[in-house]
């Protein structure tokens, strides 16, 4: 169990294994903004550096590395992806680079690896794609 303080003070306990994903910040967010989902509906959004973040939590199997669009870091349950795949046109936004779209049922997220990388990353925390 981690305990993780969302951006209005409430102190939430989740499972560390149930985090499917953990990103830092937006473009226009704090330094210090993480994005923590999989435990609830939304994403839970705290003030804590995802790099603290992420070394409080201590899942099974590690949470797997990956570069967004944006040059921010995501972390990624390997055993949770669903497909991977290159992204379509209309999933590269104007200006970035997309190598994969990596999907967890319904969630998907865009990373700058491309596919081969991008499954081996996957399979080597847990995934199997």
């Amino acid at each position: 169990m981690a305990a993780i303080t969302d951006v209005l003070g409430n102190i939430q306990y989740i499972d560390d294994n149930s985090v499917v994903i953990l990103a830092g910040p937006a473009p226009n967010d704090p330094a210090n903004r993480s994005y923590v989902t999989g435990p609830g509906v939304a994403a839970i959004q705290t003030d804590e550096n995802v790099a603290s973040l992420l070394a409080r939590l201590h899942p099974k199997t590690a949470l797997a590395p990956f570069t967004r669009p944006n040059n921010t870091p995501v972390w990624v349950k390997g055993a949770a992806v669903s497909r991977l795949m290159a992204p379509l046109a209309n999933d590269v936004p104007p200006g970035e680079v997309v190598g994969t779209v990596l999907y967890f049922g319904a969630l998907h997220q865009a990373v700058v690896e491309d596919v081969p990388t991008a499954r081996g990353i996957v399979n080597a925390h847990g995934g199997n794609v």
